[in-house]
């Protein structure tokens, strides 16, 4: 039996200067269909939601992105988002983390 992944929770707000490296960091050290969760907290800049919801439509991992209609800081952000995953363990992953193999 083998055991499921946890889903990567990825909270981001405006400006979120690593995004793009920590994002390409998940699809190098995760497997095909890795369930990733990506929560704008509301951002007022429109390229953060186009670089996060680009990447999860064409990133080879489960990956989803939820845009907050406000922003509501982390602390709410983070646990609107823990009721968004189904099942299974969640990783807290700040945006400007790049994760390697075997992490």
């Amino acid at each position: 039996m083998t055991a499921a992944l946890a889903t990567v929770l990825v909270p981001v707000q405006a400006p979120a200067p690593g995004l793009d490296a920590c994002l390409a960091a998940l699809e190098r050290s995760l497997p095909d269909g890795a369930p990733v969760l990506v929560v704008d907290e509301g951002s007022t800049d429109p390229r953060l939601g186009l670089l996060a919801q680009g990447w999860c439509e064409r990133t080879r991992l489960g990956a989803r992105y939820l845009r907050r209609d406000r922003p509501w800081g982390l602390p709410a952000t983070v646990a609107a988002a823990f009721d968004d995953v189904v099942e299974g363990d969640i990783v807290l992953l700040r945006p400007d983390a790049e994760v390697t193999a075997g992490w």
